[in-house]
């Protein structure tokens, strides 16, 4: 990836650009920003990160009841040519990634919650 950034969100106020998951300004995904964040081409944030959702234990065999509700948080990376966008429900318990090819895939956070909290927090407010 060679850039990419966090946000919370809000409550989405138009559907629409919910259901069509549009950027527009001052949303992401069809959310509002409430905040945003550059990871740049931050390494290590980016290695800790794809490391988590590597695991194979964050993706139920069954796909069925694994609908992320409203979102909190987005991470969105770009590479060339394609870039990936990470929701994450409540409390970082479940997340979506879906490819610029249209591809989805659901995942839950268990243990790695926490790992997850600290990235997210480390973009959006970066030590100075």
């Amino acid at each position: 990836m060679r850039d990419g950034m966090v946000y919370r969100v809000d409550k989405p106020v138009d559907m629409r650009l919910l259901r069509e998951e549009r950027d527009s300004a001052g949303y992401v995904a069809g959310y509002p920003i409430l905040e945003a964040g550059s990871i740049g081409r931050n390494e290590d944030w980016l290695a800790s990160f794809k490391t988590i959702l590597a695991k194979p234990t964050n993706y139920p065999r069954s796909q069925s009841g694994s609908v992320i509700p409203l979102s909190e948080h987005i991470v969105r990376l770009w590479g060339e040519g394609d870039s990936i966008t990470v929701t994450f429900g409540p409390e970082l318990s479940s997340f979506g990634l879906k490819f610029s090819s249209g591809v989805r895939i659901r995942g839950r956070l268990e243990e790695d919650r926490e790992a997850m909290r600290g990235l997210i927090q480390a973009a959006l407010h970066p030590a100075k």
